[in-house]
């Protein structure tokens, strides 16, 4: 009787370890699964650049790179694109072969000619624009936010600061 009460302890004690060894090993699974991915992006201080990286980014900033790392990469180190990115405009394999910003752009905020709304692009977007800055781009949003939506893409030039001259630079990439 003994020993039948021991062969009973002794499957009730494997069966708890196999189901502890299944549990850990899903768990472990998971854990490997839910790993974010890392870049291995080589540095030497004799080739890095510096490069900012804008809108449509979950970790937009400032990020020190060596030449030719690639715009993916460079993507990944920003945390990745957010849900709203325009991925139409971006080219992934392109090199970073000097210092520069990347702006990800909104695909909501541009239509398939890649032109800009002014009524609801944000201020990384205007600046994308040829001849506007960030002093530019402010002062439209500011002008938008004080007298509403533009009527038409002249009135652009009711901005401080948008000249006819700006203006003739950016009315081909501009609509309402």
């Amino acid at each position: 009787m003994a020993s039948l009460l021991n062969k009973k302890y002794i499957k009730i004690i494997l069966a708890i370890i196999i189901l502890t060894v299944i549990t850990i090993t899903i768990i472990l699974g998971i854990i490997k699964n839910n790993k974010k991915e890392t870049i291995n992006i080589s540095t030497n201080n004799n080739t890095d650049i510096l490069i900012r990286i804008s809108g449509e980014v979950n970790k937009p900033g400032e990020y020190s790179i060596p030449v030719n790392t690639k715009v993916s990469d460079v993507i990944k180190l920003a945390g990745g694109l957010t849900r709203n990115a325009n991925i139409n405009t971006i080219s992934m394999d392109s090199l970073i072969s000097s210092s520069q910003d990347i702006v990800i752009t909104n695909k909501e905020n541009i239509n398939d000619n890649n032109l800009i709304n002014i009524n609801i692009s944000n201020i990384n977007e205007l600046m994308m624009l040829p001849g506007i800055g960030e002093s530019k781009a402010k002062a439209i949003i500011d002008y938008r936010e004080r007298n509403g939506n533009f009527k038409k893409i002249e009135d652009i030039m009711n901005v401080s600061g948008i000249s006819l001259n700006v203006f003739n630079k950016i009315k081909d990439y501009i609509i309402i």
